[in-house]
């Protein structure tokens, strides 16, 4: 349709008398024609001639009509329907003729009684008519809605009307659409809805008819439809998925025969071959194609090397069509399509469709190998026989033997466990010699100093005397006698305690590594001691040992093993971690839980290559051995740790990153 101002007018032919042709003018026919069923569109033509009518009815009420028909426009008159239409005015008085009332009554039932219900509203959504159908599917009465605007009532839902618009109707629009509409006590049902305007005899849009039609069974037997579809389709795809569940069963067990090892074919009631698997086919030369429909005794050898021919009835597969049970051979001869033959192991079970032997399932097995190895486990058993007989002269000469290793290999271990213990002793030894040594040469200095000190004393004092006895003697002379005699005893006593200080420190690191005896002492100072007995070692290298440890740690434990472990492990560092010239920086964190002390002792040096991480605390094993390394020093400590103390040790290291020694050792033991 073009805009509002080039709308197409069609022309609806009026049925009137032949003397009465007339036309109204109703726009938008086409489309309507195209939205409603036919019979919808005649009832609204209808209700247009009888707004038509009913206008002209009142208009005649208001004025008095003047003139009569002449009476030959009487005679020529036409039946009602066609009069009903002549709404032109008259000529002479200018006022629209009255239709007849019988005419306008029809058109009102037809109109009120049709199907669907109708309602006619102005522009602004008043309502003005509806028919009795609309007070039978909402329970509104008419006289209720006449005159109310559409909004005042829950006729509709508006949700269900995208797009609908009153103003887009009075501007020539046509709506059309599927709604759920409601009674007036609020029940849904769903209607067919075409909305259309209506022009006056001038054309003009005055009314907007609503025509709809309940399609709410047509709805539900849809959704019934669509159901039963559903099912349908449901049901279709189940049979398909069943068939195709089938398909591949049938598959799955063609693959399982045809992929067993024995092989597999099946007989009808007849005795006539129905199928063949993979393995039958291969061990005796036959194609399923080729054998099926054949007696099944192609397979059986028909004569045995007796001259006796096949029997069927001592057949195991007789015998199972015969009582239904399943019988079994341990030894049949089975033809090959070439002629050669095989020895099988059989079964034959039946096969029972209701109550009924249909058929049978052979399955074989060729026992050609097991034959072979068979025999030859009799034959190995015949040797085993005649070996037994000398079997006990044989092994008690080997258990003699036996035992003769037996006790050189336990005096071996015996040797080597006594020759590890003297390497360990040694090692712990050489460890206190070294220290003695250390030790003996620490203390020739402040002896030395000591020693010199006194002689310069002596030989002062004898010069002295001698003045003093030749009355010589001058004052100055015995003051700086005095002062010579009080700097060589200060040097003396400060070097002689020196002197003690390291015999006492040496004495007491040597009594604890060579005894096991338990007693408290605090760690603090027992550390203290222990790295000045290894002052002589230190003191030739440039490393700093840093100690963390708390004053208040105080332990009843074997001190002895705390030397040795802290001992071996600052001799492990010096010998391994740095080349020389190096200063390297080692750290002692010592710390205490309750019930636990922990030793964190560790490096900056070369660390431990990952391979070798793990053999640490073998016995012999190092890396150093051409330096003079033992591989005693590290098993000594893991030794001491985990059966002295019960404790437990770890390392970790990477090359270039230096390594950590964790030592947990339980306080209560």
């Amino acid at each position: 349709m073009s805009k509002r101002g080039h709308q197409l007018r069609w022309i609806i032919p009026v049925p009137v008398s032949a003397n009465f042709k007339k036309y109204i003018l109703f726009p938008h026919w086409q489309r309507c024609w195209k939205i409603c069923n036919q019979q919808s569109v005649e009832i609204l033509y209808q209700f247009v001639i009888f707004r038509i009518c009913e206008k002209t009815c009142v208009n005649s009420r208001k004025k008095l009509y003047k003139g009569r028909r002449n009476k030959s426009e009487q005679r020529r008159g036409r039946n009602d329907n066609c009069a009903m239409m002549r709404h032109e005015t008259d000529n002479r008085e200018g006022q629209p003729r009255q239709p007849p009332q019988k005419l306008l009554g029809r058109l009102a039932y037809l109109v009120r009684y049709s199907p669907n219900t109708l309602i006619i509203t102005d522009t602004g959504g008043i309502i003005e008519y509806v028919n009795t159908v609309f007070t039978s599917m909402t329970g509104h009465l008419a006289e209720d809605v006449i005159g109310q605007h559409l909004d005042d009532f829950n006729l509709h839902d508006k949700q269900s009307m995208q797009g609908f618009a009153l103003a887009a109707i009075s501007r020539g629009d046509v709506w059309q659409g599927e709604i759920t509409s409601y009674t007036k006590d609020g029940a849904p049902f769903t209607e067919q809805v075409s909305v259309l305007p209506i022009t006056d005899e001038n054309d003009r849009i005055c009314w907007i008819a609503f025509i709809k039609q309940d399609i709410s069974k047509r709805k539900r037997v849809e959704g019934e439809l669509r159901a039963l579809t559903r099912t349908l389709e449901e049901q279709i795809r189940e049979q398909k998925a069943t068939e195709i569940e089938l398909a591949a069963l049938n598959r799955q067990n063609e693959l399982i025969l045809n992929s067993v090892a024995e092989g597999i074919f099946g007989v009808d009631v007849e005795g006539s071959i129905t199928f063949v698997n993979t393995t039958a086919e291969k061990l005796t030369g036959y194609r399923s194609d080729e054998v099926f429909g054949l007696p099944y005794r192609i397979f059986f050898r028909q004569v045995s090397e007796d001259g006796s021919r096949f029997d069927p009835l001592l057949c195991p597969i007789y015998h199972s069509f015969k009582d239904g049970k399943s019988h079994r051979s341990q030894h049949e001869v089975f033809a090959r399509e070439d002629g050669s033959t095989f020895p099988v192991r059989l079964i034959s079970a039946p096969i029972i469709e209701d109550d009924t032997v249909i058929g049978a399932v052979v399955l074989f097995k060729d026992i050609t190998d097991e034959l072979r190895i068979q025999h030859e486990k009799q034959k190995a058993e015949q040797q085993l026989r005649e070996l037994t007989s000398t079997l006990d002269e044989r092994v008690q000469k080997r258990t003699a033997q036996l035992n003769s290793i037996n006790i050189d290999l336990l005096n071996t271990l015996d040797q080597l466990q006594k020759t590890q213990a003297q390497l360990v002793q040694s090692e712990k030894m050489a460890s206190l010699g070294g220290l003695v040594a250390g030790v003996a040469h620490e203390i020739n200095t402040p002896v030395g100093i000591a020693y010199t000190a006194a002689t310069h004393l002596d030989k002062e004092t004898a010069e002295v005397l001698k003045l003093y006895r030749s009355g010589k003697m001058k004052r100055s002379e015995l003051e700086e006698y005095l002062d010579t005699c009080r700097e060589s005893t200060i040097l003396l006593q400060a070097n002689l305690n020196r002197a003690g200080e390291l015999i006492r420190s040496f004495k007491q690191v040597a009594i604890d590594q060579t005894g096991e005896v338990k007693r408290t002492f605090n760690l603090r100072e027992y550390i203290d001691e222990v790295l000045l007995s290894l002052r002589p070692i230190l003191k030739n290298t440039r490393h700093e040992i840093e100690v963390i440890c708390e004053e208040r740690i105080s332990l009843r434990s074997y001190p002895g093993a705390f030397s040795q472990i802290l001992t071996n492990l600052i001799t492990n560092t010096i010998n391994h971690a740095y080349d020389e010239d190096i200063a390297g920086r080692i750290r002692l964190h010592f710390s205490q839980t309750p019930g636990t002390l922990s030793i964190e002792y560790s490096d900056d040096g070369k660390g431990i290559a990952e391979k070798d991480l793990a053999r640490i605390f073998e016995p012999f094993f190092t890396t150093n051995r051409k330096m003079g390394g033992s591989g005693l020093g590290l098993h000594i400590i893991y030794n001491i740790v985990t059966q002295k103390l019960n404790g437990a040790i770890t390392c970790r290291s990477e090359p270039g990153k230096g390594t950590t020694f964790v030592i947990i050792v339980p306080l209560v033991q």
